[in-house]
């Protein structure tokens, strides 16, 4: 028999003292009968029985103690005979005084679980409750049968055995930094040339790090080496990290792209047919080619000469054409002739009737076109591996990571870089919250415990002269926050060096002096006007945004007000243009039209064009208005465009300054970084806390279809049930690394290799819970069905007996026929949801963290810092600014963090404060926590023994 000390030493905030604490019993069942041992150091104590809600009958208890006298205890407490209320499922007794039975300190009894007919109820998992303080605290107070599901969820197991450490980053600072990246035009201008006013400002926001293009290259404005460095180091002395813009495929949108496009078309990205990509305006380049070593070289002078901190490659990735995938050059002919000969071997190539010395890149159906798609990954990784160790020779120090759109689909081959970076990037940009976190569970897998940042989008889609509104931004930055990543911002409508609200400054040809501006009192009577000017001969427009839309056939009068100063070599001018849905010229003609100014120096004027027709396959209109390859200045007010007589320009006098709009909503991202960066030792050398692996398989989706990408609909049913889980990839299925988990749940993850699957069925067979659904690991990882289950084998076991869970040697299994996150997907019921959660409850999984009454809109991620003994909750809201009562939660201790310590709320946008919990040795339980309007974290310190 287990003795069970009740004297505790744990004490949180709220918890009266250390002998208030209430400790749940539950000694291992052995036939109908169950005996229980527990001490007391106090001279008190308490005992209360607590009814499992699994039952739909009360239940009462005949009791017999270690002197033989026998009592019942009903729910108001003990009875000499049968008689009393019973105790109903999910309720808990009254406290009873058994102080004066302790024998030396102990307390000895068998226990007999009956029903209202006072027949015996098998299996009734025994759970009682033992106070040993004189006055014992309210067993609804403490939300006993939260407490009680939990810890039979635990067992006996040690949460340690969950905790892995944290991967030390290649430099600190890559971890909780936001990085703001101006993107071209007035943003670029603002941070470079008006750098003494925003480097205070972003500091203020929250930002860390900021991202520039070298120049010179199409992507403007383009500054001298010099002028950027000047820039660099003036961000560097104010403890800014500074990063460079860089790719591959289109060397940083760099000048020499279209010279090496041009002189090299052996570099070229091509498809099976010979066909290029062509997109951003030249020839993709191929890494399997001299563009490598160009490009790294390129990028190895330019790093030193700049001084930047780090180096992100944009589009690091193979593309397609119409045709098909790209990866059919010459380099690529050679590259994955090598490297199949390598993998496979001469002898079985020439088994599989193939030459091995003239062997081509295979077209889809061909025998080698698997091995051909996992040769594209293994192509970027050695890429990036290669310009990383390069890059590091000539600047030691200097960080690397490489925008790769890891969402898209198997043609961009970039799954496998982050093993070949510092970090992860991920790129957002259009997704909710509640898709995003999936796509971050994700990434943090393939990031393998490197640092994640995550690009986001906070302008919409149609006009990034502004902003979305708060609340889509709390969304997003938000979700980013809790998944413990960095938000990547981008300035549309957050940098303002635009002249009004709803107008931009373009700049074009000769233009590197021109300005544009808002002149608050250069208007007509003295309003504001927009004032362009150049000291060369250069164009440069002040262009409304967004595009407005339009059709076919609509006639427009436009019209504006313009007065000029020294206005030579050119004129004002305005430009109207119309284009397609893709901002093509559409198909009618014309499709662009003028309104002409005077030159020199003049007042107020009138210029207009009153015969303004939408040509077939117009969809939307561009509205310019420019100093036209002049020097001098041009002031422009008072603009309209009339359609029926009526104005559809908005702000057309420019009265509303660009930054008099969105104030909220930069707030919000402000408040949003600040958090992160005040509570930066939230977010460092902090390790998933979860006792879930959700298995994701690429070959599963590369060669069977069966998700895109991820398996959305687990993960979010997962979220749904407040249950924490860690992404595992197909890769990372080794002993150590699911030896973390109490159950492995492998969704969908039909292509799975031989070694995959022994793994799989190892874990079980050691002592793991294995969850999988429908077609799991019924084809090789190529997505040839087996002829045989090879995983039903390995288990001993067919899968149809397996729709129970079934011991599988020291572990368990299970099978479900069908995948209840994909119904969840499909249905939204919460039916679906439940079922899983049911799944993994029964494994055993989903202890470590537990919530009562919390919104399933709220998402729970959990992270601990083993070092500093500490859990870290973050609760995201993905309905940002919705309320809903306090919900309680329940936290799992590892072993050996039993000591006193605190449990501290850190909301965003409120104050720090103390919550209420109560302690055992296992359970922080019973906090009372404020569902967060946006976000909040909670912190559970303790320190050591």
């Amino acid at each position: 028999m287990r003795a069970i000390c009740v004297a505790l030493t744990l004490q949180f905030v709220g918890a009266a003292v250390a002998d208030d604490t209430v400790r749940v019993i539950r000694p291992p069942a052995s036939g109908p009968t169950c005996a229980f041992e527990a001490s007391s150091e106090t001279g008190h104590m308490h005992l209360a029985f607590f009814a499992s809600p699994r039952y739909s009958v009360p239940v009462y208890l005949k009791l017999t103690f270690a002197d033989g006298e026998e009592r019942y205890l009903f729910a108001d407490g003990l009875h000499e005979t049968e008689g009393g209320p019973h105790i109903r499922q999910g309720r808990t007794s009254a406290w009873i005084d058994m102080s004066g039975r302790l024998r030396d300190g102990w307390l000895k009894f068998e226990a007999l679980c009956l029903f209202e007919e006072g027949k015996q109820v098998s299996g009734w998992a025994p759970v009682f409750l033992v106070s040993t303080s004189a006055e014992p605290p309210e067993p609804a107070e403490l939300d006993v049968e939260r407490t009680v599901s939990q810890q039979q969820l635990l067992g006996d197991r040690d949460p340690a055995r969950h905790l892995v450490e944290p991967v030390a980053p290649f430099q600190p600072w890559i971890e909780a930094t936001a990085i703001m990246q101006p993107w071209s035009l007035e943003r670029t201008r603002a941070l470079v040339e008006d750098r003494q006013t925003w480097i205070p400002r972003l500091k203020e926001m929250g930002f860390g790090a900021v991202i520039f293009i070298p120049g010179p290259g199409d992507i403007k404005p383009n500054y001298p080496t010099e002028v950027l460095r000047a820039a660099i180091d003036d961000y560097h002395a104010a403890g800014m990290k500074v990063l460079m813009y860089w790719s591959i495929m289109h060397i940083g949108h760099h000048e020499a792209w279209h010279t090496a496009a041009k002189e090299h078309p052996e570099w070229w990205q091509r498809d099976a047919q010979g066909n290029p990509v062509t997109v951003y305006g030249d020839k993709w380049l191929c890494p399997n080619t001299g563009a490598l070593d160009f490009t790294i070289e390129l990028a190895r002078k330019l790093a030193i000469e700049l001084d930047v901190d780090g180096v992100m490659l944009d589009n690091n990735e193979f593309f397609k054409t119409d045709v098909g995938p790209t990866g059919y050059c010459e380099g690529c002919q050679a590259s994955f002739r090598e490297h199949i000969r390598a993998e496979l071997g001469d002898q079985r190539l020439r088994e599989m009737g193939l030459d091995p010395g003239t062997l081509r890149c295979p077209l889809p159906g061909d025998k080698l076109y698997p091995w051909w798609i996992d040769w594209r990954y293994r192509t970027w990784r050695r890429a990036t591996a290669t310009f990383r160790a390069q890059l590091r020779e000539a600047k030691p120090g200097i960080v690397l990571c490489a925008n790769t759109q890891y969402k898209g689909g198997w043609y961009l081959a970039v799954l496998e870089q982050p093993q070949a970076e510092d970090l992860l990037f991920a790129e957002s940009k259009g997704l909710p919250g509640v898709r995003m976190s999936g796509k971050l569970a994700w990434g943090r897998a393939l990031a393998e415990g490197k640092p994640v940042w995550n690009y986001l989008d906070t302008w919409p889609r149609e006009d990034n002269t502004r902003m979305i509104e708060p609340e889509g931004i709390y969304d997003r930055v938000c979700t980013t926050l809790a998944w413990n990543a960095s938000p990547w911002i981008c300035g549309f409508g957050l940098v303002q060096r635009a002249p009004a609200a709803g107008w931009v400054i373009g700049y074009y040809e000769g233009a590197e002096s021109a300005e544009g501006r808002r002149d608050e009192g250069g208007g007509r009577d003295g309003s504001a006007a927009a004032k362009l000017s150049s000291t060369e001969a250069a164009r440069v427009s002040v262009s409304h945004q967004p595009f407005l839309a339009v059709h076919a056939g609509q006639r427009f009068s436009f019209r504006c007000w313009y007065r000029t100063e020294g206005v030579s070599e050119g004129r004002p001018r305005a430009r109207l243009t119309f284009v397609d849905a893709k901002h093509k010229p559409p198909v009618g003609r014309p499709y662009v039209y003028y309104a002409e100014g005077e030159a020199g120096s003049h007042g107020w004027q009138e210029m207009r064009n009153d015969e303004v027709i939408a040509p077939e396959g117009a969809e939307v209109l561009n509205v310019e208005m420019f100093l036209w390859e002049g020097t001098g200045a041009v002031w422009f007010d008072d603009a309209e465009l009339l359609c029926d007589g009526k104005n559809v320009l908005p702000n057309r006098d420019f009265e509303t300054p660009a930054d008099a709009v969105d104030a909220s909503s930069r707030e919000a991202v402000a408040q949003c970084l600040r958090f992160q960066r005040d509570h930066r030792d939230l977010y460092v050398g902090a390790t998933p806390y979860v006792d879930v692996g959700l298995v994701v398989s690429r070959h599963s989706v590369d060669f069977a279809q069966e998700y895109s990408r991820y398996p959305q609909g687990s993960m979010s049913a997962l979220a749904l049930a407040h249950i924490p889980f860690e992404v595992v990839t197909e890769e990372q299925l080794e002993p150590a690394r699911l030896a973390r988990y109490q159950v492995v749940f492998a969704p969908l993850a039909s292509c799975l290799s031989d070694e995959q699957l022994r793994a799989l069925a190892k874990y079980a067979a050691g002592g793991g819970n294995l969850l999988f659904t429908a077609d799991t690991g019924t084809r090789d990882r190529f997505g040839v069905e087996r002829k045989d289950d090879l995983l039903a084998e390995l288990l001993g076991l067919p899968r149809g007996e397996l729709k129970q869970t079934r011991t599988v040697g020291e572990g368990r299994a299970r099978w479900l026929s069908a995948d209840p996150g994909e119904a969840y997907l499909k249905s939204g019921l919460p039916g679906d949801v439940q079922a899983l959660a049911d799944a993994i409850y029964e494994l055993g999984g989903g202890a470590l963290v537990a919530a009562d009454g919390c919104p399933p809109w709220v998402e729970i991620v959990a992270y601990a810092q083993p070092e500093k003994r500490r859990l870290i909750i973050h609760l995201d809201n993905q309905h940002p600014g919705e309320v809903a009562p306090d919900f309680v939660l329940g936290l799992a201790l590892p072993e050996r963090w039993e000591a006193k310590g605190s449990a501290k709320l850190y909301p965003l946008g409120g104050e720090e404060t103390a919550l209420e919990a109560a302690a055992s040795a296992r359970l922080v339980n019973a906090m009372r926590v404020p569902v967060p309007r946006y976000y909040s974290v909670i912190v559970v310190d303790s320190t050591g023994l």
